[in-house]
């Protein structure tokens, strides 16, 4: 039988959209991104960091995953000041990490 790795599933009201928003708990999250016909497309986990000063975030880490490879091109991508840069992922993984300028590596 399947271990239970369900995410919290909440709303998010941006003033324009009110979009589904994922809830990381303190120890991460996991979930699927699957397509109309229910075919896993990837699996994203996501994992948040707090200051131990004030319990704000600080560093967020979101890894997407090709687990079932079913694309043979994976990119990181990013964009600066207008400008888009890629680099080809060594795998099945692509991963953004974000940090405040005062959290350190």
């Amino acid at each position: 039988m399947s271990e239970t790795a369900q995410s919290h599933v909440t709303t998010h009201d941006d003033g324009r959209f009110i979009r589904t928003a994922i809830v990381i708990q303190e120890e991460g999250t996991s979930f699927d991104l699957v397509d109309k016909f229910g075919k896993r497309l990837a699996v994203v986990n996501g994992f948040v960091y707090r200051n131990d000063d004030d319990n704000a975030v600080n560093h967020i880490i979101v890894d997407v995953i090709d687990v079932d490879d079913n694309f043979s091109k994976k990119f990181a991508l990013t964009f600066h000041d207008g400008a888009r840069r890629f680099a080809d992922t060594n795998g099945n993984l692509v991963s953004a990490d974000f940090r405040t300028e005062d959290y350190g590596q």
